[in-house]
């Protein structure tokens, strides 16, 4: 990810929680910290990109290296996604993982997302553009409601 550099800092922390805080308030991102039970940061997973016009949204996880493969990113965005679906308009949430990225592609077949197709170009990485696969969860008991 851009954001994920060698001189990551402070002053780059409190410039995202203000971010957060921001899109929170204008209702075009929700993202949200994960913590384990003493406390250390683990991750973060989060909805942003909120077209509300679609009822549409990002569905976005990071684990920090020594958290992987230990099931906190499906078990954070499990959560998330119900908490989606119950407390906003969002109908649909897509996942865009890189193509290279099979932990992240994981997560998101272990949310039963369903694997859409591959999107040329999709995602600028460090090296440059990559292709991403994208993956897609729907709101089925509104699906059904309707």
């Amino acid at each position: 990810m851009p954001w994920c550099h060698a001189d990551y800092g402070r002053a780059d922390t409190l410039m995202w929680i203000e971010a957060v805080a921001a899109s929170r308030r204008n209702n075009t991102a929700h993202e949200f910290c994960i913590f384990d039970a003493g406390g250390h940061l683990l991750g973060s997973c989060g909805i942003n990109g909120i077209q509300l016009d679609n009822r549409l949204a990002n569905l976005g996880y990071w684990v920090r290296s020594s958290a992987t493969g230990e099931g906190v990113a499906t078990s954070a965005s499990r959560q998330l996604v119900a908490w989606t679906f119950a407390n906003t308009p969002v109908h649909r949430l897509e996942i865009i993982a890189a193509v290279g990225n099979l932990k992240s592609q994981r997560v998101a077949e272990k949310l039963g997302a369903e694997r859409e197709g591959i999107l040329r170009h999709r995602l600028l990485a460090a090296d440059g553009f990559t292709d991403a696969v994208l993956y897609s969860i729907i709101n089925e008991q509104e699906s059904s409601a309707a």
